[in-house]
């Protein structure tokens, strides 16, 4: 049950995170402060509840967004959470979105009117899941959205769109910071994520 599992992850808000974790995000959001406080929200919110704006993570290649991805799925563990790419919104089938409290759509380009109306569906209470062979089923919705791209185009967003979130981010690689290189590894560790 989806929403026993959110109950277990609710917890007293902590207003410390490792060190690690502080360096990665302050790189991540280019030392934006208004970023780099979002994103921190973002991933507490959708620990506690959900997030009704979809997180944009649109940049460089190499610079952490993938890493960033990872790191949620550390904070809400394989069976909460659900890693797919934009044919998801392209196509008839989308049966892993549901009872997730968590999708990350990866190397997203929503080009078309078709798939931004789709994507803008999964900020409902509900959603429909259609699996293949099986039809619809209109099911309550868990999941907080994180999308990355390296392509700048990636959303063609409406000017007073709200559904979307799109955080500043740097354009230096992980590769071009000897410091965050040589601490990748733990912060790809589980016990170094749930800290």
């Amino acid at each position: 049950d989806v929403e026993k599992v959110l109950e277990d992850f609710r917890s007293e808000p902590m207003n410390n995170i490792p060190e690690l974790y502080k360096v990665f995000f302050d790189h991540l959001t280019n030392n934006d402060l208004a970023s780099y406080e979002y994103l921190l929200d973002w991933l507490s919110e959708s620990l506690t509840k959900r997030n009704h704006t979809i997180l944009c993570a649109i940049g460089d290649q190499g610079i952490g967004k993938g890493i960033l991805g990872y790191i949620m799925s550390g904070l809400h563990g394989p069976k909460n959470y659900a890693k797919v790419r934009d044919s998801i919104f392209k196509a008839n089938f989308n049966a892993p979105l549901a009872n997730k409290t968590l999708v990350y759509v990866d190397e997203a380009v929503l080009d078309t009117k078709e798939s931004i109306n789709r994507i803008k569906d999964v900020v409902n209470e509900n959603i429909e899941v259609e699996k293949k062979g099986q039809d619809a089923q209109n099911l309550p919705n868990f999941a907080s959205f994180y999308l990355s791209s390296n392509d700048f185009n990636a959303v063609k967003i409406e000017a007073k769109d709200r559904r979307f979130s799109i955080i500043d981010l740097t354009s230096i690689a992980i590769a071009e910071c000897p410091e965050l290189l040589a601490t990748l590894d733990s912060l790809l560790l589980p016990e170094n994520i749930s800290g």
